[in-house]
């Protein structure tokens, strides 16, 4: 799990799934969606911590719930 990774991953999504994946994501981290946002988009980077806690989410796809 990277953040470019993560990035093309987004990138691959619909514009609804991406709001829904970032908007998850958000909740989970109890972080803003714009702060999201930039780092799926790569205007800032997710730190190693941050990285750790999407792998289950990206893998498991929770954020489809």
């Amino acid at each position: 799990m990277t953040n470019v990774g993560l990035q093309s991953y987004a990138k691959g999504l619909s514009s609804s799934e991406q709001m829904q994946l970032k908007t998850y994501v958000a909740l989970q981290f109890k972080k803003s969606y714009i702060t999201i946002n930039d780092k799926f988009n790569g205007r800032t980077r997710f730190s190693q911590v941050e990285l750790l806690a999407l792998k289950p989410i990206i893998d498991g796809e929770l954020w489809r719930q």
